[in-house]
């Protein structure tokens, strides 16, 4: 299980995804980031790309669980 570390709330607060894949299918579809991709003047997928890659504003954050 994944949890997503953002700089911004993005509204990813109580969620826990499944996979990194999950995460990213829910950020590209996240309002939020797709009004932040267009004020920086890129695609939604070269914004997440690069808060991921570049910036270091998203992160993901392994976690362990105990049943």
């Amino acid at each position: 299980m994944y949890r997503l570390w953002s700089e911004w709330d993005i509204g990813e607060g109580n969620k826990i995804f499944a996979t990194p894949e999950a995460g990213e299918a829910w950020l590209r579809a996240n309002q939020t980031v797709a009004e932040m991709a267009a004020d920086e003047e890129l695609t939604v997928d070269e914004y997440i790309d690069s808060c991921f890659n570049d910036w270091g504003y998203f992160s993901w954050e392994t976690l362990e669980v105990i049943q």
